[in-house]
């Protein structure tokens, strides 16, 4: 997805079927970029925004009780959180780690536009 003052990168690391997987290093490198004013990560994976691990912790009941559909809810939430990054030369820079059969959203704000001639 494209703004006219942002960024957004989404990731995934999946395997096919029988296949191995691993958790993976990811470099962005992000060239003729103006420098960012925030770049933040959401994640979905094992320990982020997994109801299905909370509820297997909770015992894996049949029935739910209101305070424990309440934490599921919270435990369902995509957080965003600070990504760091490295501006050098017109390019950004940004490393992260993506769990097995995980989703990552990278969002970059600017302070200019991403379209040449324009202000933000």
């Amino acid at each position: 997805m494209r703004k006219e003052a942002s960024l957004t990168v989404l990731l995934t690391n999946h395997a096919l079927p029988r296949h191995s997987i691993k958790t993976e290093r990811v470099s962005i490198h992000l060239t003729s970029a103006p420098e960012p004013r925030a770049v933040y990560v959401e994640r979905i994976d094992e320990t982020h925004a997994n109801a299905k691990r909370a509820w297997r912790e909770m015992g894996e009941p049949e029935y739910l009780s209101a305070g424990e559909v309440a934490s599921l809810e919270a435990a369902s939430r995509v957080a965003r959180e600070p990504l760091d990054w490295k501006y050098e030369n017109g390019v950004v820079h940004l490393d992260l780690e993506l769990a097995p059969h995980a989703v990552a959203s990278v969002a970059m704000e600017f302070v200019e536009s991403l379209v040449e001639g324009r202000g933000a």
